[in-house]
């Protein structure tokens, strides 16, 4: 019985790489196709960008510099494996203070979002959901099987 834990184990990881690559190809089409939206220009020189714009990319800085912060945390602690935990976490408080501190400064460049982009959210929600699931399951294969 033990020589079919490894098959098993092969299986299930090659079937989940398989979705995770799935998962990303539709995400960055989703993405792609969202982004000839991401700006409408009214009159010449202004621009309008769509609600949680600015917050996006005040989370992409957060994250990096959280992720940046984390790992110097668990170096200087010895423990690198930390640096996994805490970085992120402390990206996303970074990164939702430089967001709303964004969106605030940009207030008069901010529009609504239209019916495609309200979708596409909703729809790179689900997609996020599934690539957290396949993580999980990833994860729990990897522990129960005892993959190196």
């Amino acid at each position: 019985m033990e020589e079919v834990y490894p098959i098993i184990a092969f299986a299930v990881l090659a079937v989940l790489v398989v979705v995770g690559i799935a998962v990303a190809v539709v995400m960055v089409r989703t993405v792609r196709r969202s982004q000839t939206n991401q700006s409408l220009e009214l009159e010449e020189g202004q621009v309008r960008y769509p609600e949680g714009y600015w917050m996006g990319v005040g989370m992409g800085i957060g994250l990096a510099l959280g992720i940046a912060i984390g790992l110097a945390i668990g170096v200087a602690m010895g423990e690198v494996g930390m640096s996994f935990a805490f970085g992120p976490g402390i990206g996303v408080a970074l990164g939702v203070a430089i967001g709303a501190g964004l969106e605030e400064q940009h207030k008069d460049e901010i529009r609504p979002l239209t019916e495609d982009e309200r979708r596409t959210r909703v729809r790179l929600v689900f997609i996020g959901i599934g690539a957290l699931v396949a993580g999980m399951l990833l994860l729990a294969a990897i522990l129960i099987m005892g993959l190196p």
